[in-house]
């Protein structure tokens, strides 16, 4: 589950690198190249400067590109320290993973399906039995993981399919809030 959770992470990372590009290139509108250089010479410095940021720096670089900013930006970000914990310290929360109360908080952006009953939200469940004309709702909201100093990170099926489907929706996002491309005609 680790390795999935890496690629999930890796993907996300990948998917703001290429909306960097996008929005750069399209900022740019004409490059002037000689005609002896290739697409990909052309192109590198814009995939090198995406590629050299940090998470939080290119998130808050493509959100301020986007039409909308794509929420849970700091969600996104606590995943990716989490990412950073499996890969560099073996899954064990690490000093350099903790805030300054000692916690790693991993905050996963998940769908929450919920019926109101006599004023309070019941989360819907396996075999969820509901009586006629109840309205189940849903909306995006986050559930925080919390791991302390030495604690192994460990992450249940509940929380990757959680993350899984975070990391989904995050492409969804992006992708539905990347400017237009401009008419050429």
């Amino acid at each position: 589950m680790i390795k999935a959770f890496q690629d999930l992470m890796r993907g996300v990372r990948a998917s703001l690198e290429e909306a960097y590009f996008f929005i750069a290139l399209l900022r740019e509108g004409k490059i002037r190249a000689p005609t002896s250089a290739t697409l990909g010479e052309i192109l590198a410095p814009y995939r090198a400067k995406a590629e050299a940021m940090n998470f939080p720096n290119l998130m808050e670089q493509v959100n301020r590109g986007l039409e909308k900013p794509v929420p849970f930006a700091e969600a996104y970000g606590s995943l990716q320290s989490a990412r950073n914990c499996l890969e560099h310290h073996d899954g064990v929360v690490g000093r350099r993973d903790v805030d300054a109360t000692g916690v790693l908080k991993i905050s996963v952006p998940r769908a929450k399906i919920f019926v109101e009953q006599n004023g309070a939200e019941i989360e819907v469940y396996k075999n969820f039995y509901a009586e006629k004309d109840t309205v189940i709702q849903m909306r995006m909201e986050t559930r925080d993981l919390v791991f302390r100093l030495g604690e192994p990170l460990k992450i249940s099926a509940k929380d990757f399919d959680d993350i899984a489907f975070a990391c989904a929706n995050f492409g969804t996002m992006l992708a539905q809030q990347l400017p237009k491309v401009p008419s050429l005609g």
